[in-house]
């Protein structure tokens, strides 16, 4: 993860973790660029065998723009990746004719017994998914809903799923997708 100041110069670099959470500390206050380097994307690379599912600022080109005020933290420049497969591709995450577009899960971390998911489509899709999945890919809970054109705002129980990293991933009836990480804590 690289970040560069509002001259587009690299003032730092960090490596994430193995759940995604990287950390630049005590930044000056400022406008500022995080970018994924691309050739993480590269063969033989961490993120080869990955698209894009969620990008801070909605647009999927692996960079976000902030600015920092005063002794600002800013923990919520989370960028998304799932597996590619053939139920998700780049085209589908990125298709402004059909798309959805998940904005947001929270709490996260959870504990609590409602998550929320906040997400974007284009389209009303009948017959559509929320997918759980765990971080090796097995489908850990599967639920029907109803997808409206616009915002929609839906709960998932996960007081059943044990502590560990997920994917969620809200599918349409068509296969547009779009998925996002969640934590589930122990209480």
């Amino acid at each position: 993860v690289v970040l560069s100041d509002d001259m587009a110069n690299p003032v730092a670099t960090a490596y994430s973790a193995s759940n995604g959470v990287y950390l630049f500390p005590n930044l000056p206050a400022g406008d500022y660029t995080i970018s994924i380097d691309l050739s993480n994307f590269d063969p033989a690379n961490p993120l080869v065998a990955y698209s894009p599912a969620y990008d801070p600022d909605g647009v999927p080109d692996n960079t976000t723009d902030l600015t920092l005020g005063v002794n600002e933290d800013k923990m919520d420049q989370d960028f998304g990746y799932i597996e590619a497969g053939p139920a998700v591709s780049n085209s589908d995450i990125i298709d402004e004719t059909n798309g959805i577009a998940i904005f947001d899960i929270f709490p996260n971390p959870t504990v609590s017994d409602l998550v929320k998911i906040r997400f974007n489509s284009n389209l009303n899709h009948q017959n559509a998914s929320i997918i759980v999945r765990d971080i090796l890919g097995r489908v850990t809970m599967h639920v029907p809903i109803t997808v409206n054109a616009g915002i929609n705002l839906v709960s998932l129980n996960p007081n059943r799923l044990p502590a560990a990293t997920y994917n969620i991933q809200v599918i349409s009836d068509d296969g547009v997708s779009s998925a996002q990480r969640f934590i589930k804590l122990n209480e």
